[in-house]
Order: structure tokens, then C-alpha cells, then sequence
């Protein structure tokens, strides 16, 4: 089970999830600031958590996760930089698509620790 301080952080950092995976709707600026609200609770509240005060027998599970966050985050920040270089409308939507639905993978994964922990 996940204490109740990292339930919060990913459930803090699930809700900044979505609100950044509204990006469509959103203008450029509002994304911008969602986007820098995700990539801070990121760096500042997932990053620092470490598996030394779970239980061990979730560490095996909370690990993987953890890294595979980690990963797709940096993956995220990549399809963060490939959005707002874009021009044509056509690459912008193409490329909006790939950043919801790499948003949608890291919300299942912080949805799958905060359920299965329980």
C-alpha cells in the first residue's frame, strides 16, 4: 500500500494530467502554463520520491511504474517542444493527437498505482 503522502502526489499530479490533456481546447498560453504546472509537480514531487518508505513487498511493483513515469515524461517534454515548433495546422493537430495520447499512457500508469496499492 502507498502512503498516503505519494496517493497525493499522484493524485495531484493526475489531475494536472488532465487538465493538460484538455490542450485542444485550450490557447497557446493556458497550454503553456498547464504544461509548466505538470513538468514543476514532475520534477519537484515525482522525482523525489523513493522507495524507501513503502513497503517492500510494493516496491517491485512501484519501480518499474516509477521509471516507466519518468520515461514517458521525458517523452512528453520532447512531443512538448515538437508542438510548439510546429507551423501548419495539419502537424499541429497530428502532433497534439501524439502529446493527449502520450498524457493518456502517464494517466494510466499514476491510475494503476493509485488502484492497485490500495
Amino acid at each position: 500500500m502507498l502512503p498516503s503522502s505519494y496517493k497525493e502526489v499522484y493524485q495531484n499530479f493526475l489531475e494536472a494530467l488532465k487538465s493538460l490533456q484538455e490542450a485542444e481546447k485550450l490557447s497557446t498560453e493556458e497550454r503553456i502554463t498547464a504544461f509548466a504546472r505538470v513538468e514543476h509537480m514532475f520534477q519537484n514531487q515525482l522525482l523525489t520520491l523513493t522507495d524507501e518508505e513503502l513497503d517492500p513487498n510494493i516496491v517491485s511493483r512501484w519501480l518499474p511504474i516509477q521509471t516507466e513515469l519518468h520515461r514517458m515524461f521525458k517523452l512528453l517534454a520532447t512531443d512538448w517542444l515538437f508542438l510548439r515548433s510546429s507551423r501548419q495546422v495539419s502537424t499541429q493537430k497530428e502532433r497534439l493527437k501524439l502529446f493527449c495520447d502520450r498524457i493518456e499512457q502517464m494517466s494510466k500508469f499514476c491510475r494503476i498505482l493509485l488502484e492497485e496499492t490500495d
